[in-house]
């Protein structure tokens, strides 16, 4: 048996001391991937050292946010009493919001009886709000395709 192969092997991968990039001793240097507004309102980022920090409320709010978008509320606020509520109108994507919703009503089966009181308290709170505000906007006429355009 030969060791004749109908197959080439080429290695294409670059060498070191094939590479076009300068060889350097000295790492690249580090740039922050998260930044925030300049807190003197000159309109330049200032880059934080830790990115912020994922929490079951963030994603909570996450999908809670994008649900709102998709129900045409611009921006979801709080009464007085720390509830969220409905501030200003959009263009209304329902299949959107109803898929949005049933995403945050699987969250609230999968993690019954592992929650905080408080991500209780937020998950039942955001879902009692998007649902009274689906209601509202599904009753209101027309809306907009998916998609946005009207």
């Amino acid at each position: 048996m030969t060791d004749e192969s109908p197959f080439t092997i080429r290695d294409r991968r670059r060498s070191q001391e094939e590479s076009p990039l300068p060889a350097s001793s000295d790492p690249p240097p580090v740039t922050a991937p998260f930044a925030s507004p300049d807190p003197a309102g000159h309109g330049e980022a200032a880059p934080h050292a830790v990115p912020p920090r994922a929490s079951f409320s963030e994603l909570l709010f996450s999908l809670g946010t994008s649900a709102f978008a998709a129900l045409g509320v611009q921006s979801p606020g709080e009464d007085a009493g720390g509830n969220p509520s409905v501030i200003g109108e959009g263009p209304i994507d329902l299949q959107s919001a109803r898929h949005l919703i049933d995403l945050l009503e699987i969250v609230e089966r999968k993690t019954a009886g592992n929650l905080t009181p408080d991500e209780q308290h937020l998950l039942q709170q955001l879902l009692y709000t998007l649902r009274l505000t689906f209601v509202e906007r599904s009753r209101s006429g027309p809306v907009a395709p998916p998609g946005g355009a009207r």
